[in-house]
Formats: structure tokens, sequence, C-alpha cells
């Protein structure tokens, strides 16, 4: 946290510091300090109160407004300092409490008070006031967030896996002499998206795993690398919780053919190495596009298996909320969590639904308001990937011609994919796979079925297998026949037009 602290200390700097000369003075007293569960926000309201500087005030959540009043109006009149911590603010201004207003303007009208006595004496008073909350911009309403109250506000964040180890080293795990660097750097590694409080979790798992390993604790026996295992095995990181994410179990081998889209998403995720590594600058977002029913999603959900990343997927649709600001707020927090449990991907899928044109020409959501802002917020994050770390976009259409044209920016979308419609190999492999799955009889020939589907998508070609003996009107009809029927059965519901129209809108894009 060092970089956190050196800037809490520049805040508590400005207390005995008189502002002639000052452009902009900060006569503030107030600063927020915010971040996920377990990144220390408790933990620092502990030590600053530690700092014997002033006397210390913790506000409770069931205070009343006329107490809190009471806090700061004494804390102004007296001549020794003091120290007003709140931890975890929204207990006392959350949306959910029924006095919020009222709380809103007590701690508003607290906090004025005192930046007037500052601007009276050019200086700040004695008194201190430091709150947290887990978002600065979605738990603190704009009235405190207005210039004299809490306008200083300073983020934690998830660890990356140096801060990851040495937050494990604080511990002082009791691992052997020889093997401790290496497990601590293997466990530093291995912990995405862990934050302080989830590493002792783990250790203290660890312990316990060790206890009952070794029976009475002895210094004789460390601590191994199995109890840790056990300790990671039953701690989930911070970041994951309350996500709805798809643990995704697709693998390349489970896609048939597709090789060249296989190949381009494997490329987008390498790491180059040697003099390159610095030269060159990766991906932020790639554009899957193409005909519906061509696995874009599965091939979306192998690549995050493959790579190892987290995988958050969502369909564009449900962002869209009909209550005003509910959308930008969904699509920043899912890219908070993202950052938080880097590496990852963000997958989403029927893309154009909240990235459509601007204009209003291509009738996508973003000729609404709603739409507008949605698009605007989801931009703005994406140009600050620069800063928040390893998250990639990952994001489907079968409508590419009703986005934005402001995602073909260079460091949003960098690359554009086709993904086209199965070719014979990836429709053999589809007709195989049903095999397996429905119990076909052996005499099934994949490859010629495969050769009578062309120009179907892989959609229709696993529905043609589960419609075909449903649908059978001779139950002893061999299961060729059975299976040739369905396909001269099954119009194509993507037409030469269609494929045209993709060719077209991927040369004007690429240009």
């Amino acid at each position: 946290m060092q970089r956190q602290i050196n800037e809490l200390n520049e805040f508590f700097n400005d207390f005995d510091v008189e502002f002639e000369g000052y452009t902009t003075p900060t006569y503030s007293c107030g600063i927020i300090v915010h971040g996920s569960h377990g990144t220390g926000k408790s933990m620092l309201l502990d030590h600053i109160a530690a700092t014997n500087w002033g006397r210390v005030v913790r506000v409770a959540y069931n205070d009343k407004y006329s107490t809190i009043q009471t806090y700061f109006k004494t804390a102004l009149e007296q001549r020794s300092p003091t120290i007003i911590l709140i931890d975890d603010i929204t207990k006392l201004i959350g949306k959910d409490q029924s006095n919020r207003q009222v709380m809103v303007e007590t701690i508003g009208e607290g906090l004025d008070a005192l930046t007037n006595k500052a601007r009276q004496q050019n200086r700040r008073p004695h008194v201190l006031v430091v709150a947290t909350c887990l978002d600065y911009l979605n738990d603190i309403p704009h009235a405190l967030q207005r210039p004299g109250r809490f306008e200083e506000h300073i983020a934690l964040p998830v660890p990356d896996a140096q801060g990851r180890k040495e937050i494990i080293k604080h511990h002082k795990p009791t691992f052997s002499a020889d093997v401790f660097d290496q497990y601590v750097s293997d466990l530093g590694d291995r912990t995405h998206a862990y934050t302080g409080a989830d590493l002792r979790k783990v250790l203290y798992r660890a312990t316990k795993a060790w206890r009952k390993r070794v029976g009475s604790p002895s210094k004789t026996h460390p601590l191994t690398w199995d109890d840790v295992v056990k300790g990671l095995q039953e701690v989930r990181p911070t970041a994951m919780h309350d996500i709805n994410l798809k643990p995704p179990t697709v693998r390349w081998s489970d896609i048939g053919g597709y090789e060249e889209v296989k190949v381009a998403l494997q490329r987008v995720l390498r790491h180059p190495t040697g003099p390159r590594a610095k030269m060159s600058k990766p991906p932020k977002g790639v554009l899957l596009y193409g005909p519906p029913g061509c696995s874009k999603t599965m091939t979306a959900q192998a690549m995050a298996t493959e790579s190892d990343f987290n995988f958050f997927a969502v369909k564009g649709g449900e962002l869209l909320n009909m209550y005003v600001g509910e959308t930008e707020r969904s699509i920043r927090n899912l890219f908070k969590r993202a950052r938080e449990a880097s590496p990852s991907i963000i997958f989403f899928d029927e893309f154009d639904s909240i990235a459509g044109s601007r204009s209003g020409s291509g009738g996508g959501s973003g000729s609404s308001s709603g739409g507008v802002q949605a698009l605007t917020t989801l931009l703005t994050e994406m140009d600050g990937f620069e800063r928040i770390g390893e998250v990639f976009v990952l994001a489907a259409t079968n409508k590419p011609e009703l986005l934005d044209s402001a995602l073909r920016r260079p460091g949003r979308f960098d690359e554009l994919i086709y993904v086209p419609l199965p070719d014979a190999k990836a429709r053999e492999a589809i007709f195989t796979a049903k095999a397996r799955e429905l119990g076909f009889p052996i005499d099934v020939d994949a490859a010629e079925l495969a050769r009578r589907t062309e120009g179907y998508s892989g959609a229709e070609v696993a529905r043609i297998c589960d419609k075909a003996f449903w649908d059978a009107e001779d139950e002893m009809a061999p299961a060729m026949e059975v299976l040739i029927k369905a396909i001269e059965k099954t119009p194509r519901l993507v037409t030469a037009d269609m494929l045209e129209h993709y060719r077209e809108w991927g040369e004007r894009f690429r240009s």
C-alpha cells in the first residue's frame, strides 16, 4: 500500500500549514478510503487512530443525527485535535437507510463548518474526518462529493502478485527455511484476486490443516505445501463473491474446425518475450462477428479456459435497465469486479444491444438516451485499461453494422475476427459429438452428413440431431435415413446475401 500511504500522508501534512500562497488550498478536513472487502480499510483507520494525534471519536451505525452533530460541534470547539472515524459510512447514508437524507445533511453540514473555519483562519482546524466505503462513486452521494466535503478519496486496490507476496511474508508462515521463498512466491502467483483478508484466511485454514496433520503443534513440523493447497480449496477470493460467473469448461479440442479463428484468438493473448516484449502492446479487445449459431460463445469460453483467465459472461440485453443510471452502474461494477479478479475476460454476447450507433441510424440501443449513456460508460471503462491491468474484452455480435463507430478506434477493439459458418470438419465434429450424446446407432456416417449440411450453422446442425428421431415417422427406419430426411426438412436460415453482407462489412471495417 505504499502509494496509498504516501497519498494519505500528503493529505495529513496539510493540517499544520498556512495556506498563504496556495493556488487552490484543500480546505476540506474529510477524506474517504474506499476499496473492496478485505483490502485494509478498517486496518488503516486503526493505524490512524493509533497515531495519538488527537482524541479519537468513532461514529457508530446506530448513532442518531443529533449525536453526530455533537461530535462535529465539540471537535470544532476544542483546542486539542480530534480524529472522527466513520467505518463503512453506508451504514449511515446507504440507499436502504430510512433516515439517509438527514444523515447526509448532518455530515455535510459538519464538514462545511470545518471548511468555513479553515477559510477564516487560512489553515485547517485540528479535526480530521476519515470515512470508508466500498466504492466512492456509487456509495458517496454527490452532495458529499462537493468541494469542502469528501472531495478527497483514496482507493485501496486488490493487491497484485508482488503485493500478495509482501502480505504473505508479513504473516510469517512457518514454512521450512529451504522452501520459504519458493512457497511465498508460488502462493502469491496462484492467488489472483485474493485480498489481504483472503490471504490471511488461506494461511489460517492451512494452519488448521497442519494442526490436524501433526496433532500437537511443534516447530519441528513446518507448514507444507499440501496444507496450503487445502487452505486454497476452502477460501474463495472476495472479488469473485456475488458475481454471476459462468466458469467455462470448453477447450479448443471440443470445437471442431474453425482453425483460423482458434489461431487468431490464441495469438491475441500471447505474451511476447525478449526484446520485442517492450515494443509490443497487447490488444484490449476482440470483436467476433458472423452469422448466428456459429459457436462464437463456445469459442469465447474455450479462450478463457485455455488461457486460465477468470471469465465474466453477460448478454448485452441483461445490462439494459429501465431505470436511469442503472445500466451504467452495472457496467462499471462489471469492469470493477473483472479488474479485481484479473487476469480476466469479459465476454459480451449480443454486443449490439448495448453498443449500438449513437446516431440512431442503425436502430440499435444506442439510439436511445439510455443506450448512449451505456455506450459512453463502456468506452470510458475500456479507455482506462492501461491503468487497470489484465482485463480483456471479448464481444460477439450477429449485427456488426449496428455497432457505434467509436468502437473501431485503436485501443478499443483492436482485433476483428470473422466467425463463419462451420466448415465440413466442424460439421462432422458436431455430428460425432451429438452421436455420442444421444446414442446414435453405429451406422451413422458423420462425414456424409457433414457433406449434406453445407451452408448450415452449427446450431442448425445440432438442432437437426436433436429433432431427427423425435419426429421420425418410422421407428424402424435406418438412422442415416432419418437424419437425411431431417436435413431435407430443415431450411438454411443463413442466406448468401447475409454472408455477402458480412464480407462487405468486414472489408469496410478494416479499411
